[in-house]
């Protein structure tokens, strides 16, 4: 590697030999300068062979994917699924179709990969053929995850993806993914992953949206602004990619670009393989026909070895050569041209001194993407930054004949987690509480024992009629309701007078809200949890507070009075009855003993985010006594998208997704935990992690790509997810702790679904009443079993108990097994 310039390093012209392009000979002219340096960076040293650990027996495959430029650079190779590589990385991707959503689903898991995304052929209320990205995508792995063995030197990731319009092929040297409509080419390049991991330079992961504004605030995401649907009649599908999160540490201009050499160009400046091109460069409709050449700003990162402090781009102004830079600095450096002089600011960041390659470890903020996007001097004056999906920032523009180049930059801003657990009410720092596990009396073993209760929809009338009523309703329900509505009545000081019981109650044999409840009773005696769950839509009630109050109160009671430990998530309809989410957290933790609710930070998205740390109740295998064993998240999946908010909002009704910040928030709490995990020996994993699982209640987009052979149970509605996909999967595969999810939302879904050593599970739709269901389609509840075996590995069981007969064990499988 080169070390990078030294300080005060003057401004070099460069002139390059003709790159490849099938519309230009003429060759860019760059012009060059890197920041002032203070500290000292250090790069690897490479010896031998890197050599990764698979999973399971490999078979190396030519990569099916072609391009229609001749001289585009294939994969070296691509292994199939799974792949543990030293980072998360996209290994190869492809278009498949068929049919059907199943089987185009089923098409992409026969190759052993993944499918990503939306469908790209997808009409409004139609069940024809379908078209979906197919990924092949690497988990994160260690060494102990050896069975083989492959060198990086010979496995390709992919080092960036594009969309490029107005062009009859994909730029040199990258390969064609998909052509969905005329002259609009989605193109990929790969390179060695050896490579890719010592630059940084590699995709971390694919998605498709229906929404342009997707990722919007997320470093590191990349979203494409041009519609890539295959008919004109199917939903809008946008690209986004993701990238780790790295700083810039030198800049350069190319002009005389071309639409062939634009990406490529870039890589000719040295030190050889540390430049790449800005995130995206976009043309407007009415500039793509002119020919004109383009301004391109190349970037330097450092490569995965650096760390420590080391000054990088801060802040970026862009005008015209022959004005001013604005303000002044020690700090500043000019990169003039004859199209535009770039004002840059420089900065010390530290990066301490370990690498991560995806989420920065960055301490304070600095510039880490810059996009360009050109349009006609006409346009220029209506151009609106929110028209671009990405929270961008324009730092200025340079200006050819009729051509306005606009350049964008985002910023990085480090999350500063507070793990301070402090009992007190409305402390902003009250993330975490802990709960003890169960000893076996007999031998070295674990155990704990978790009841998911999704969806109740309680309304607080006990004799609200059921949306869909069960088939039956065995006597004993039938009598235990009675009782419950009655109580119910009381506390809601209802004018009914109605006592319990069969010869009094004239709703006695009907099926009302009263049923859930006392189906939720039973299931807690026969059960006998360590800890319940409620995953949102616990009560929905439209307009009377005094009711939602009460609706609260019937939940949160069943636990309090048997002395069971619980915690909650709210769900899309928990707020509609005038109650906000602080008030019902306030209900859920104040006068409640046995309550694990928090609030959560209160400067990221949403209320109630939050851990729970199951411990050790003493000494043994596991660890001492008070360390944690096993893990629970909890995350906030909000609503309905706020339209003011998102004004550019395709569909008002689309659901809210989990905000970055508060998958800031996990990927921060979960790493402080790696240092308090490495005391544990043998209680934690190979990546200083213990096992985890989380809840919430609005499935990820992730949970509608499971086909047949992929999920285990039964699927008898769409997956309603979110309309954003914003990454908490990734965040996932990234951190590696959390085994599954655990979601509500879809009542008549309660499958779960092994997607790159995640399961992603529905608990299954428990209420009555106001909850809807299909007919044959049992109420349930899901049943998580965590355990410390004698030969100290660990396990994690499922099941579901049934309101046709609770006392039965329904579908146990296990989700995850050491």
């Amino acid at each position: 590697m080169t070390d990078l310039p030294p300080p005060n390093a003057n401004a070099v012209q460069t002139e390059f030999h003709s790159l490849r392009s099938s519309t230009s000979t003429q060759s860019p002219r760059s012009t060059t300068r890197c920041p002032p340096f203070t500290g000292k960076l250090r790069n690897a040293v490479i010896a031998g062979i890197v050599v990764i650990a698979l999973a399971a027996a490999i078979t190396l495959i030519v990569v099916l994917t072609t391009s229609d430029d001749d001289e585009s650079t294939e994969p070296l190779v691509a292994v199939s699924d799974p792949i543990v590589l030293p980072h998360v990385a996209v290994a190869n991707l492809t278009m498949v179709s068929a049919a059907s959503t199943d089987r185009t689903l089923e098409a992409c898991v026969q190759r052993g990969w993944i499918p990503t995304g939306v469908d790209w052929a997808a009409v409004s209320a139609s069940s024809g053929p379908a078209s979906y990205l197919c990924m092949q995508q690497s988990i994160q792995g260690v060494e102990t995850d050896v069975v083989g063995a492959v060198s990086l030197d010979g496995v390709s990731v992919m080092r960036r993806i594009v969309v490029v319009s107005d062009t009859d092929s994909c730029p040199s040297p990258m390969q064609t993914v998909s052509n969905p409509s005329l002259r609009v080419f989605v193109c990929a390049e790969y390179i060695s992953a050896s490579t890719a991991f010592e630059t940084q330079q590699y995709v971390v992961d694919l998605m498709t949206t229906t929404e342009s504004f997707y990722n919007h605030e997320t470093p590191g995401w990349i979203t494409w602004a041009t519609d890539l649907k295959m008919d004109a009649e199917a939903t809008s599908v946008y690209l986004s990619a993701r990238y780790p999160v790295r700083p810039i540490v030198g800049l350069a201009v190319l002009t005389n670009a071309t639409t062939g050499t634009m990406y490529s160009a870039c890589d000719e400046l040295q030190p050889l393989g540390q430049w790449e091109a800005p995130g995206f460069m976009l043309k407007s409709s009415a500039i793509r026909s002119s020919g004109s050449s383009d301004v391109v700003v190349c970037v330097w990162r450092p490569s995965s070895s650096t760390t420590g402090v080391y000054s990088v781009l801060t802040a970026l102004d862009v005008v015209l050569p022959a004005e001013s830079c604005p303000g002044s600095s020690v700090n500043g450096t000019e990169i003039a041209s004859d199209r535009i002089k770039l004002c840059a600011g420089w900065g010390l960041v530290n990066f301490g001194n370990t690498s991560n390659l995806v989420s920065s470890p960055a301490t304070s903020s600095f510039v880490v993407e810059l996009s360009q996007y050109q349009t006609t001097e006409a346009e220029a004056a209506s151009f609106n930054i929110s028209s671009l999906p990405g929270d961008w920032d324009v730092v200025g523009y340079g200006s050819t004949g009729d051509a306005r180049t606009f350049f964008l930059t985002r910023q990085y801003k480090p999350f500063v987690l507070n793990t301070t657990s402090i009992n007190t009410a409305n402390v902003d720092s009250e993330v975490s509480s802990s709960v003890e596990a169960v000893a076996s009396s007999s031998t070295d073993e674990l155990s704990f024992r978790v009841l998911q209760i999704a969806d109740m929809h309680i309304t607080g009338d006990p004799d609200r009629r059921c949306s869909d009523s069960p088939s039956s309703i065995r006597d004993s329900i039938l009598a235990a309701a009675s009782e419950i509505a009655q109580q119910m009545r009381v506390e809601g000081n209802s004018t009914q007078s109605v006592a319990a019981g069969e010869g009094n109650d004239p709703l006695y044999r009907e099926c009302r809200e009263a049923v859930t409840v006392a189906f939720i009773d039973e299931l807690l005696d026969i059960e006998q949890p360590d800890f319940v769950v409620f995953t949102g839509d616990n009560v929905h009630q439209y307009s009377d507070r005094k009711m939602h109050t009460v609706a609260m109160n019937t939940f949160t009671a069943r636990v309090e009075r048997r002395k069971i430990p619980w915690c909650s998530v709210f769900g899309n309809h928990d707020t509609e009855g005038g109650l906000s989410r602080e008030e019902m957290l306030e209900l859920m933790t104040q006068g409640k003993q046995y309550s694990h609710v928090k609030y959560g930070p209160r400067d990221i998205g949403g209320v109630g985010n939050y851990e729970v740390n199951v411990v050790a109740p003493a000494d043994g295998p596991w660890g001492e006594k008070g360390s944690t064993v096993f893990r629970m998240y909890f995350l906030d999946s909000h609503a309905l998208i706020d339209a003011a908010a998102y004004p550019s909002i395709i569909d008002p009704d689309d659901y809210d997704w989990i905000k970055e910040s508060q998958i800031n928030f996990y990927r921060e709490l979960a790493q402080s935990h790696i240092a308090e995990g490495a005391k544990q020996n043998d209680s934690v994993l190979p990546n200083g992690t213990v096992p985890a699982v989380m809840y919430y209640h609005i499935p990820i987009p992730e949970y509608g790509l499971a086909s047949p052979s992929t999920r285990i149970g039964a699927s008898l509605e769409t997956t309603y997810s979110a309309a954003v996909n914003s990454g908490l999967f990734s965040a996932l595969l990234e951190v590696g702790d959390v085994k599954a999810t655990f979601v509500g939302h879809d009542h008549v879904n309660e499958y779960c679904y092994l997607r790159q050593g995640v399961q992603l599970c529905y608990g299954g739709g428990i209420g009555l009443g106001a909850a809807y269901g299909q007919a044959g389609f049992e109420r349930q509840a899901r049943v998580l079993e965590w355990k410390f075996h004698a030969n100290k590995t660990r396990t994690m069981r499922s099941w579901q108990r049934h309101f046709s007969d609770p006392t039965q064990i329904q579908s146990l499988e296990v989700l995850y097994s050491e």
